[in-house]
C-alpha cells in the first residue's frame, strides 16, 4: 500500500505539466487506500466514514497551472539550496576537523577558512527562503482563488442544491475546509517531493563516504516511513469526526445570535446555552481522540526516528575508534545522517496530512460541484418576450431580466440604505433612486439613505427593510413584479401608499403577482387565487 501510494505521488509530481493519469494507475491507488465498491472515476465509499475523491489531486491541479512558475520555483529553489546548505556545510565541517588535527595548521588558516566559507552559506540560506516565500505566497494565492470559486458556485447554484447544506456546513466549509484544501498542491506535495529531492542527495553522498553507514540509514528511514502509515486512516477519520463536530456546533451558534432577542425575551438563554456547551464538548472529545492518536505517533514514529538520529552518530564513532573512518568522516556522516531523517520524517507525515485535507476538498468540491442554475435555455429577444407563451426555452438570466422581486424577509445587504435600493439597477441616478424611495413610502431624509444598514439590517426596522426592497424592486422597472407580502411589516398609511404605487404599475401595464395574509392588501387584485 505505501508504495502504490509512492508511486501515484510521484507520477502526480509529473502530471502538473499537463499530462493526464491512466485508469491503471488510478485504480491501483484506489485499492492502495482499500476503497470499497465498483470504481466509477467520480468517488468511492472508505467503510462508511466519507468519501473519498478521486479526482481532489486532478482537480487542485488547475491551481498549481494557474501560478506554475511561484510554484516550481518555490519547490526547487528550497529543495536544491536546503540541499546544498547542508551537503557544503557538512563537506565544510569535515574540511575544519582534518585542519584542525593537523600539527602545521594556525589560528589564522583557520579564521581563514571560516571567512570563505561564511558568506556561501548565508547566500545559499537566503535563497533557501526565498524559495519557502514564494511557496507560502503560492498557498495564499490558491486560498483566494479557491474561496472565489466557492463563492461563485454557492451564486450560481439553485436553490434545491443550497438547501442540502446548512449555514453551519456552508461557513465551516469556507473558513477551514478550503484552507486545507489549499494545502494539497502546497505543502502536501512540498512534503512529499522536497524530502525526496533532498534526502536522495544526502543518501547519495553518504553511501560514497561510507557504504555501511548510508545502508543502515536508509532502513532506518524506511521503518520510519512505515511506522507513519500505520496512524493515516486513523487520524483522517479523526478529522472528518472534528469537522462534522464543528459544523454542528457552528450552527448552534450561528443559531443562537439570530435568535438572540427571542433567547432573552423567552428566558432560554439557559438551555441554548446547554445546547452550545454540548457542542462545545462534542467537539473537544473528537479533537481530544485527535491528540491521543498525535500522541501516540510521537511515541512511536516520532521516537523511532529520534532513535534513529542519536544511534548513528554513535555507530560511526565506533567505526573510527576501530579505523574504518577519521573523526572528520563522522562528523559529516553525522550532520546529514540528521537531516536524511528529519526529512525522512517529513515525508512520512505529509501523507498523514494529504489524507486530512483531502477529507476537507471533498467537502468542497461538494459545493464547487454544485451545477449552475443558469447553464442551458436559448436567449429570448426582449421585445418578443411577452408574447411567448412557454418558457421552458428561455434562460434564467433572460427570464429575471424581466421580473422584480421583493421577498417577505426584505433581504439587506452590507453597505448604506442608498446603496442597497441601487443593487436594483446598478446604473441608476440619484434621481431614480429618491424617486423609487418615494414610491415605496421611505419618505426619509438624505440622512436615512447614507445610513449603514447593519448586519442583516439589523440598523432598520422591520418596516424600513420592506420598503428597501420594495424600492429595489420598483427601480428595477421590470414588466412584471413579485411581492411577497410587501404590506405585513407596514403601518397603515404605509400600506396605503404602496398600494397607491401598485395600482399606478397596473396602469402603466405592468404585471404583479402579490402573496398576501392581509385582506385589505387584497382590494387592489383582478384576481384572486386563494391556497389552503
Amino acid at each position: 500500500m505505501i508504495w502504490r501510494k509512492f508511486i501515484v505521488s510521484i507520477r502526480f509530481s509529473c502530471w502538473i505539466t499537463g499530462k493526464q493519469w491512466d485508469l491503471v494507475h488510478i485504480k491501483s491507488y484506489c485499492k492502495a487506500v482499500d476503497c470499497t465498491g465498483s470504481f466509477t472515476g467520480k468517488s468511492c465509499q472508505i467503510e462508511g466514514k466519507g468519501k473519498y475523491d478521486m479526482h481532489s489531486l486532478r482537480d487542485m491541479v488547475k491551481y498549481i497551472r494557474k501560478n506554475q512558475g511561484i510554484w516550481l520555483l518555490g519547490l526547487f529553489l528550497s529543495a536544491c539550496f536546503s540541499m546544498a546548505t547542508n551537503i557544503y556545510f557538512a563537506n565544510r565541517l569535515q574540511s575544519y576537523v582534518t585542519l584542525v588535527t593537523q600539527n602545521q595548521s594556525s589560528l589564522q588558516s583557520i579564521f581563514k577558512m571560516l571567512l570563505m566559507t561564511l558568506p556561501v552559506l548565508l547566500l545559499l540560506s537566503c535563497i533557501d527562503n526565498l524559495g519557502l516565500y514564494m511557496f507560502s505566497l503560492f498557498l495564499a494565492l490558491t486560498e483566494k482563488e479557491l474561496r472565489y470559486d466557492y463563492c461563485g458556485s454557492l451564486l450560481c447554484a439553485s436553490f434545491q442544491n443550497l438547501r442540502k447544506l446548512k449555514s453551519g456546513e456552508l461557513l465551516t466549509r469556507y473558513t477551514t475546509d478550503i484552507e486545507q484544501s489549499a494545502q494539497i498542491v502546497s505543502y502536501d506535495i512540498f512534503g512529499v517531493i522536497y524530502p525526496l529531492l533532498v534526502g536522495t542527495g544526502y543518501m547519495t553522498a553518504v553511501l560514497l563516504s561510507n557504504p555501511w553507514i548510508g545502508g543502515i540509514m536508509l532502513v532506518l528511514g524506511v521503518a520510519v516511513i512505515v511506522s507513519n502509515f500505520m496512524f493515516v486512516r486513523g487520524m483522517k477519520h479523526a478529522q472528518e469526526e472534528i469537522l462534522r463536530a464543528k459544523e454542528v456546533y457552528t450552527t448552534d451558534c450561528i443559531n443562537a445570535i439570530h435568535g438572540k432577542m427571542s433567547i432573552r425575551q423567552y428566558s432560554a438563554k439557559e438551555m441554548m446555552g446547554k445546547r452550545i456547551g454540548e457542542g462545545a464538548d462534542r467537539l473537544y472529545g473528537k479533537e481530544y481522540r485527535a491528540v491521543r492518536l498525535k500522541t501516540l505517533k510521537v511515541l512511536t514514529s516520532d521516537t523511532l526516528a529520534n532513535c534513529c538520529v542519536y544511534l548513528l552518530t554513535p555507530l560511526a564513532c565506533v567505526m573510527a575508534v576501530c579505523g574504518y573512518m577519521s573523526v572528520s568522516l563522522v562528523l559529516f556522516i553525522h550532520q546529514l545522517c540528521r537531516c536524511f531523517i528529519m526529512y525522512t520524517q517529513n515525508f512520512a507525515s505529509s501523507f498523514i496530512y494529504y489524507s486530512e485535507h483531502e477529507l476537507s476538498y471533498a467537502r468542497v468540491s461538494d459545493v464547487l460541484s454544485f451545477p449552475d442554475e443558469t447553464a442551458g435555455g436559448g436567449v429570448i429577444p426582449h421585445d418578443s418576450f411577452p408574447e411567448k407563451s412557454s418558457i421552458s426555452d428561455i434562460s434564467l438570466p433572460e427570464l429575471r431580466e424581466h421580473i422584480a422581486f421583493s421577498p417577505e424577509q426584505g433581504d439587506v445587504f452590507r453597505g448604506t440604505v442608498y446603496e442597497n435600493i441601487r443593487l436594483g439597477k446598478r446604473n441608476a441616478s440619484e434621481q431614480e433612486i429618491f424617486h423609487a424611495a418615494d414610491r415605496a413610502a421611505l419618505t426619509y431624509g438624505e440622512a436615512f439613505f447614507q445610513q449603514n444598514v447593519g448586519e442583516h439590517g439589523e440598523q432598520l426596522s422591520g418596516g424600513q427593510r420592506q420598503k428597501v426592497s420594495i424600492a429595489r424592486a420598483l427601480i428595477k422597472n421590470a414588466p412584471i413584479f413579485v411581492f411577497d407580502e410587501p404590506t405585513a411589516a407596514l403601518d397603515a398609511d404605509s400600506e396605503s401608499e404602496l398600494l397607491k404605487t401598485i395600482l399606478e404599475l397596473k396602469r402603466e401595464g405592468k404585471c404583479i403577482l402579490l402573496i398576501t395574509h392581509k385582506k385589505s392588501t387584497l382590494r387592489v387584485a383582478d384576481r384572486i387565487l386563494r391556497i389552503k
